[in-house]
C-alpha cells in the first residue's frame, strides 16, 4: 500500500512556477530567433539572390558574347572538396602519410589547409555586377573614354575561348590581341 501513494505522489501534475533567469531567456529567445532565421528565411533569400546572380550571368554571357567557367559559379568549399576528394590527391596524401609515418587524416587536415590557400574566393556576382560598375565608374571619373573606331567583324572573328589581352602603350593607343588568333587586331592610329 506505501508503494502506490508514494507512485501516486510521484504522478501527480507540478503544481509550482518555474522560474529562470532573465539572461537565460533572453539567451533562449536569440536561440529561437536564429533557428527560425535559419530553417525558414535563409533559404528563401538564398533563392532569391541566386535566381538574381543567374539573371546576370545570363545577360552577360549574351551581352558580352562569353560563357564564365562552370567552376567558377561553384562554391569555393565544393572546390575544395573536390580537389581533396581527387584521386591523385588522396593517393599522393596515402603517399606522405607512409613515408612519414604519419596518420592520414593529419596529412589530410594539411592537404586541406593547402587547398584553402590555393583556391579562390570567387563571387561571379560581386565580380561582373559590382566590380564592372565600379571599374566603369572609376574609369570614366578618371578618363575621357571615346571609342573613335570599332573593328566589330573582327572583334566577331576572335573565337569564344580565346583569352582577349588590352595592351595599352605610353600614347594611349590599345592593341588587343587574342591568344589564338594568329594576327592582332589594332585600331588605326589617330
Amino acid at each position: 500500500m506505501a508503494r502506490r501513494l508514494s507512485y501516486a505522489r510521484l504522478a501527480s501534475p507540478m503544481r509550482g512556477a518555474v522560474t529562470i533567469p532573465f539572461w537565460l531567456a533572453v539567451v533562449l529567445v536569440l536561440l529561437a530567433a536564429w533557428a527560425a532565421l535559419d530553417r525558414l528565411l535563409l533559404p528563401g533569400a538564398r533563392w532569391f539572390v541566386r535566381r538574381r546572380v543567374n539573371r546576370v550571368l545570363e545577360e552577360l554571357n549574351t551581352r558580352l558574347k562569353i560563357r564564365i567557367p562552370p567552376f567558377k559559379l561553384a562554391r569555393r568549399e565544393v572546390l575544395i572538396d573536390r580537389l581533396l576528394f581527387d584521386p591523385q590527391v588522396q593517393a599522393a596524401a596515402e603517399a606522405e602519410a607512409l613515408a612519414r609515418d604519419m596518420p592520414r587524416d593529419v596529412v589530410l587536415r594539411r592537404a586541406r589547409r593547402y587547398a584553402r590557400e590555393i583556391v579562390p574566393a570567387f563571387n561571379a556576382y560581386a565580380y561582373f555586377r559590382l566590380g564592372y560598375w565600379i571599374a566603369r565608374n572609376l574609369a570614366r571619373s578618371l578618363y575621357r573614354v571615346r571609342l573613335g573606331y570599332s573593328d566589330e567583324e573582327g572583334l566577331a572573328a576572335i573565337p569564344g575561348d580565346a583569352t582577349v589581352v588590352f595592351l595599352i602603350n605610353h600614347r594611349s593607343n590599345i592593341t588587343v590581341r587574342s591568344s589564338s588568333a594568329t594576327s592582332a587586331w589594332r585600331p588605326p592610329p589617330v
